[in-house]
């Protein structure tokens, strides 16, 4: 249903088809596409990045909650200040080695593995803020964490 609403609000660029499994298409064609998780076990996450893996692409969009990727837990440390980019193996050491459905991280630790390992770009950003995520498409300034 969230891939469904965002490719809606991105219909002038969006594909109309939403990918909800793998090689459901065999190229991309529109400057935005959107896929959904799958598979039980899967996270959107590494969804995305096998995905971005599949089609050459160098870049994913997480577009969830938080905006950022933070130095600690903003809900428990007031001090905890956003990271506007970082490299994938600090990014890494910050957060647990194993994944686990619900887990708070911006990028799971499977797919953040993943993502490095093929040389993928992670962009994390509040996906309930359409204008930031929109002025993220057009190459504007925006608010969020580049992990790469």
């Amino acid at each position: 249903m969230n891939a469904h609403l965002l490719r809606t609000v991105f219909r002038d660029v969006a594909d109309p088809v939403v990918i909800d499994k793998r090689h459901r298409l065999k190229k991309l064609s529109h400057p935005l596409t959107i896929g959904s998780g799958w598979r039980p076990g899967w996270s959107t996450d590494y969804v995305a990045a096998v995905l971005a893996s599949d089609f050459g692409a160098k870049e994913v969009v997480i577009a969830g909650k938080p905006a950022f990727v933070y130095s600690a837990d903003p809900h428990q440390v007031k001090r905890a200040r956003p990271i506007p980019e970082l490299s994938w193996r600090k990014y890494r050491r910050m957060i647990p080695k194993k994944w686990s459905p619900g887990m708070h991280a911006p990028v799971d630790p499977v797919a953040a593995r993943f993502a490095e390992r093929h040389g993928i770009r992670a962009v994390i950003l509040d996906g309930r803020n359409l204008k930031n995520f929109e002025n993220f498409l057009k190459g504007k300034e925006f608010e969020g964490t580049v992990i790469k």
